[in-house]
């Protein structure tokens, strides 16, 4: 029986030992296994998260490659491109290449070529997501205005820059390439949302991989060195990587672009590796003093058999080979960036001493409060709390390191395209009304444009803008050249009297049935559509060449919104057409109309910076809006500045913008001595302020005649919070 009791206990210690044992050896694969898992989602998590940003969101994407034109490498290749592009629509221009090339180098630091950059590289990218497996052609055009706006000072040669110049930046042809590029980005941009959720994930994963180990400061070594290595990797893609790009491409121009563009987005990644790297260090540092046996020497003794020992192995002395022949190649021809790698790792072993030395000293401070903390039960009790303590830490680095390692990258103001919307940075926060635009009421009737009678202004469009006007009210008839006059396209049976003696008075009328019935429209005359008061024959100005216009001013500034309000007297597809072929339709706005409206910030990243809108008929034409149906407004007629109101008139009072219509008709049209009157600041700003508080909304369009007499656009900048000493 005695024997029987003896052999059952012994039996019983042995399993209870075989299952400890495979009790220990399940926590330490477990540990291994969580922390390997966690250190891939950690650095993966982290290099997704600043990934998914910058090259799978189609602006932010813009944004960064955009900003690669302030790299001297870029600038310099793409004006060598440009260069090209010019002497090939006119050889003999090669005279004068020098000037050219100062020229486009001028141009590619400039922010009207950085907006059209990052436009074209928006819609490539854009069209990359959304159009799997069609080639994606990069290309800038328009710069035949950016060359000649830079080239002001030489007006001749201005003259000389053929139009239509463009530079194709790159060609993805349909390729397996193509394919796997356009598949990387899909997958990418499904997997946005998830790379703060892997770190997150990760840094909890080596949490428990902690806990879990049966001597948790071998499991914080092995994560310390684990965050070490994957820190210098990063690093040497960072440094290594232009260099690399250089040395593979045939071109060196192109090669050194390539490596200006890689440096942009992936420069960034340096400090990410840096704290990465510290964490790495930290733990290492903590784990090795706790061990109390693990100094540099016993580890310099180690990598020294490594690396200069007595090979053990042919496998050990082939490694070793390879590792020598890179570094040295490597430091040959790119000693530089070799440097710096050695000086950041000299860096990090200084550090390392440091901490350890620190932690040596802190830990038998804690040990003196354990141990005089009543009794070994309590030591005990504190003691066990060391594993807690080492999750803290890492728990508390992992709060730290998670908000700067994922991130985004904001660009400094050297690498933004454009820095201000409509004149000031402020303004690109707010919603479209939330602004005031100063605009210009019959902007195309102007005594400086050739053949107009009865002006409204001194100076048509193009100055217009140039000097502050972001609004456009303009009428649109259809009419036919005859001569250098034009005959409006009227309908049959129309009263000419009844139908613009209200507009232009009698006078006017009078003057332009005298002028049309002169006018003989030929079989063959081309009806086209021209901005006209009334009726074209007193004054008219063709559309598409108009809106050319505008369009050339908002690529030479590419922060500008403005409003177009058109009194239409022709189909939508006839505006439609004109916006079409004056390539203006590319900026128009194509979003949804009405609150919330996009800020203004918004419509530029875009590149919608034109809000277009009919008086009349806007049918059938989706970024062609009803006035009146977006717009509130005030009575337009006023023969007397006292009689201005603040009434609603056309819209009523339910449109999400207020127009205010201030200007005073002396038959035929409006007088400069009226407009000094009523367009003086304090007049202007108590009567917008009166119906802002009467109609309690901002006004949007403040529109005038003689923008240039009186103060409109100084009051429209005090109504958006801008200062501007009165003068």
């Amino acid at each position: 029986m005695g024997l029987s009791s003896r052999s059952t206990w012994e039996t019983s210690r042995h399993c209870t030992e075989i299952i400890g044992d495979l009790s220990m050896k399940s926590r330490t694969h477990a540990a291994f296994w969580l922390g390997l898992v966690g250190i891939v989602l950690v650095v993966g998590g982290g290099l997704l998260s600043y990934g998914a940003k910058q090259a799978f969101d189609s602006d932010a994407f813009a944004d960064m490659a955009s900003s690669s034109l302030a790299d001297p490498r870029v600038s310099n290749y793409l004006a060598d491109q440009i260069v090209e592009a010019v002497l090939s629509k006119d050889p003999d221009l090669i005279r004068v290449r020098p000037i050219l090339h100062a020229t486009a180098n001028t141009i590619v630091g400039s922010s009207p070529f950085r907006a059209l950059a990052r436009q074209a590289i928006r819609r490539s990218h854009e069209l990359a997501l959304t159009n799997p497996g069609q080639e994606i052609l990069l290309t800038v055009s328009d710069l035949s205005e950016v060359f000649a706006g830079a080239l002001s000072s030489h007006q001749e040669l201005a003259q000389r820059i053929p139009q239509d110049v463009s530079v194709t930046l790159a060609v993805l042809e349909d390729s397996a390439f193509l394919d796997a590029t356009q598949s990387a980005m899909l997958l990418g941009q499904k997997l946005r949302g998830w790379g703060r959720r892997a770190f997150l994930l990760g840094c909890l994963l080596l949490i428990f991989a902690v806990v879990t180990a049966i001597d948790f400061r071998y499991a914080l070594l092995r994560i310390g060195v684990s965050l070490i290595v994957s820190a210098l990797f990063l690093l040497l893609g960072v440094e290594l990587g232009a260099p690399m790009i250089r040395r593979f491409v045939e071109d060196a121009a192109l090669g050194g672009a390539l490596g200006g563009v890689w440096d942009t987005f992936i420069v960034p990644l340096r400090p990410r590796a840096l704290v990465l790297g510290g964490i790495g260090l930290l733990l290492s540092a903590a784990s090795t003093a706790l061990l109390q046996r693990m100094d540099l020497r016993a580890i310099y003794r180690a990598a020294a058999q490594l690396l200069w020992g007595p090979a053990e192995s042919k496998m050990h002395r082939t490694v070793r080979a390879i590792l020598y022949l890179v570094i040295g190649w490597m430091a040959i021809l790119e000693p530089t960036h070799v440097s710096r790698i050695l000086i950041v790792v000299a860096g990090g072993v200084t550090a390392f001493i440091g901490l350890q030395e620190f932690f040596i000293l802190a830990i038998p401070e804690v040990e003196k409060v354990t141990a005089s903390s009543g009794g070994s039960a309590r030591a005990g009790v504190l003691r066990g709390w060391r594993p807690a303590l080492a999750s803290l830490l890492l728990v508390s680095l992992a709060i730290a390191a998670s908000y700067y390692f994922t991130r985004e990258e904001a660009l400094s103001p050297g690498q933004q395209a454009v820095l201000a919307c409509n004149g000031s940075e402020s303004l690109c926060d707010k919603t479209l009304d939330e602004v005031v635009f100063p605009a210009a009421h019959n902007a195309m009737s102007a005594s400086d444009v050739k053949g107009w009678m009865f002006p409204n202004h001194t100076y048509g469009i193009p100055t217009q803008l140039r000097r502050g006007i972001r609004g456009l009210l303009v009428d649109v008839y259809p009419g036919y050249a005859v001569g250098d006059r034009v005959k409006t396209d009227l309908a049959e049976g129309l009263n000419v009297r009844d139908k613009f003696e209200p507009v232009l008075g009698a006078e006017g009328v009078v003057a332009a049935t005298r002028i049309r019935d002169r006018l003989i429209v030929g079989d063959d005359s081309e009806r086209k559509l021209y901005m006209c008061h009334g009726l074209c024959e007193i004054g008219a100005s063709e559309f598409v060449v108009a809106l050319q216009e505008i369009r050339k001013f908002l690529i030479l500034n590419p922060g500008e919104v403005i409003i177009i309000v058109i009194e239409d007297y022709v189909a939508p597809e006839e505006i439609a057409q004109a916006f079409e072929e004056s390539q203006l339709l590319e900026l128009v706005y194509k979003g949804a109309p009405g609150p919330p409206w996009p800020t203004l910030g918004e419509m530029v990243r875009t590149g919608q910076r034109v809000l277009v809108a009919a008086e009349n008929n806007s049918a059938g034409v989706a970024w062609y809006h009803a006035a009146f149906e977006l717009f509130q407004e005030t009575p337009y007629h006023t023969e007397d500045a006292s009689e201005f109101s603040c009434e609603p008139n056309r819209g009523g009072t339910s449109g999400s913008l207020l127009q205010i219509n201030h200007w005073v008709v002396t038959p035929p049209t409006s007088v400069p001595s009226d407009a000094q009157v009523v367009n003086a600041y304090d007049f202007l700003l108590q009567r917008t302020q009166a119906c802002q508080q009467a109609r309690g909304m901002l006004p949007n369009l403040i529109a005038v005649d003689f923008f240039d007499v009186g103060d409109v656009v100084r009051v429209t900048n005090t109504l958006n919070g801008l200062y501007q000493s009165r003068q």
